[in-house]
């Protein structure tokens, strides 16, 4: 229980380091590199942003990573998981597991486009 906690508290410092970081680098004249790349150049788009990128997003990845890896130690802990035992318990693992993975890429894409939309001049 011990380690669970302590991968907690990292996890919880990663995660708070994160959120007091900037995601881009900014460009001499103050705005986002990948902002200055012309109009349909994605590959130049895409290498400015590479290159823009700060570690907020990897900091942020392995916090949440931690925290589910010591919540996951911590319920085997507290009680031993068993295999299903039948076919609703095995189908209910099946579609959960591509619909979170689904979920988190999802969310990923959602939290860029986001960001980039606050800072920017996206119009809703």
């Amino acid at each position: 229980m011990k380690i669970s906690l302590a991968l907690f508290v990292v996890s919880l410092a990663l995660i708070g380091a994160s959120l007091s970081m900037e995601p881009f680098h900014l460009a001499a004249d103050g705005s986002y590199p990948m902002f200055n790349v012309s109009e349909g150049d994605s590959q130049a788009y895409f290498l400015a942003r590479e290159q823009a990128l700060t570690g907020k997003f990897a900091l942020q990845d392995y916090g949440v990573t931690l925290m589910v890896c010591s919540l996951v130690l911590a319920a085997f802990k507290w009680r031993p998981f068993k295999a299903p035992q039948s076919l609703r318990g095995f189908l209910a693992i099946a579609v959960a597991a591509p619909v979170l993975t689904v979920g988190a890429l999802a969310f990923d894409l959602i939290q860029g486009a986001v960001f980039l939309c606050i800072h920017s001049s996206c119009q809703a």
